[in-house]
């Protein structure tokens, strides 16, 4: 898809479709790498650059993002070989909502998402912190959680790495101590396994059969300082390998002060 149309309208950049009343939905296309970092650093800095016009004749406004966000990356592997090739992606969300979407909008390319994170130090620091990781099976079904703590730089670092360095992620996974939990959360062992990607290709044409890493990111607006976080993952366990579907960022509410 070269272009992006809605009803006729030409979408390339910024788009506003009133779809009710109380229902606007906002688009923004793009091929920069820079709008996706700002997008994860700071949301509500992002979406206040978005121009809406609520109503015809209306003047323009900034969009609206709810204290309480959700962002929903759908992280798409299509290459057709060139691992340099920039997609083009489409960000898109309901004004006076909380809720944000990011998807590939053209088959071939990715997101090509550069953040300033020194990976080999960041593993070094998650390693030398000793963080707990778990795991719960269900089945073919299984489900990982990562404490954070307050380290606002790791919550980042995973976050971006979920987005442009999957390979090191899952390489970190595979160094971690991993504790199996039963049905009540007590630990009951130790589990070793190999955490990948799903599907064995990167350079398919099509979209739909690419590999996908669906990224959620949770918080509100406290949550843009150091607070409490984890990292909570998602996927399908075929004996003694982890396939991730969803990899998850939640913020924790700040501890209310002592008194308060």
């Amino acid at each position: 898809m070269s272009t992006l149309e809605i009803n006729g309208q030409d979408a390339d950049k910024t788009t506003f479709i009133p779809l009710a009343g109380d229902d606007g939905v906002w688009l923004y296309r793009t091929r920069d790498a820079q709008d996706l970092v700002d997008l994860v650093t700071n949301p509500y800095a992002f979406v206040s650059r978005i121009n809406v016009r609520p109503a015809p004749g209306a003047p323009l406004r900034p969009a609206n993002l709810l204290d309480n966000f959700v962002i929903s990356v759908d992280v798409a592997t299509s290459t057709r070989g060139n691992l340099d090739a920039a997609a083009t992606y489409v960000i898109d969300g309901i004004d006076h909502t909380g809720f944000i979407s990011v998807k590939m909008a053209t088959a071939g390319g990715r997101f090509q998402f550069k953040s300033r994170f020194d990976y080999d130090a960041i593993e070094q620091k998650i390693l030398d912190q000793n963080l707990e990781f778990v795991i719960a099976e269900a089945g073919e079904r299984a489900f990982v959680h990562l404490h954070l703590g307050y380290d606002a730089e790791l919550r980042a670092a995973l976050l971006c790495a979920a987005i442009e360095n999957q390979e090191w992620l899952c390489s970190l996974y595979n160094k971690l101590d991993l504790h199996l939990l039963d049905s009540e959360g007590n630990k009951v062992g130790m589990r070793r396994i190999k955490f990948k990607l799903p599907g064995a290709r990167s350079d398919t044409p099509s979209l739909i059969a690419a590999p996908h890493l669906e990224v959620i990111v949770q918080g509100d607006r406290s949550t843009m300082d150091s607070v409490d976080a984890c990292n909570a993952g998602s996927g399908v366990l075929i004996q003694d390998e982890f396939y991730m579907g969803m990899f998850v960022i939640k913020a924790y509410e700040p501890i209310p002060p002592m008194g308060g």
